[in-house]
């Protein structure tokens, strides 16, 4: 059994991990802890490759905190060889216990479904099995 497993509450998607929060970490982990949270998952893969890798390094500086990498589907248009190359090895880190976001998301259609579709590279460990836990999202268009 894994220490995941056992828990109370988790916040199981914040994304605390931007320049908005830099002073607030410390402050934010504090009273969720006292509203009873006792894990916090920082989602990566909104906007900017550098999301997944900030989520990381949060994560790895607290003892409460672990973190997802992946990429947005809006995000799915920009993603190039490069970028998954290193989003699967943050998939390797410590403190990494999930893929996300990642998904379909054709509410905003910032990214063609099409695009959305073939982008898979994460989903699967390359024999076409899953790779889980996994931090879907799934949005219908408007």
């Amino acid at each position: 059994m894994n220490e995941l497993s056992s828990l109370g509450l988790i916040d199981s998607h914040a994304h605390i991990q931007g320049s908005e929060y830099a002073s607030e970490v410390e402050a934010v982990v504090k009273r969720a802890q006292e509203a009873g949270v006792e894990r916090i998952i920082v989602v990566g893969g909104a906007g900017e490759l550098s999301s997944n890798e900030a989520a990381v390094s949060l994560a790895e500086s607290h003892p409460a905190l672990y973190a997802t990498v992946g990429m947005h589907p809006h995000d799915a248009k920009d993603v190039g060889e490069q970028a998954i190359e290193k989003l699967k090895k943050l998939t390797a880190r410590a403190k990494v216990i999930a893929v996300g976001e990642v998904g379909l998301d054709f509410y905003y259609n910032h990214s063609p479904q099409e695009v959305q579709h073939g982008f898979r590279p994460l989903h699967s460990n390359g024999d076409g099995n899953p790779i889980t836990p996994c931090c879907p999202r799934a949005r219908c268009a408007k």
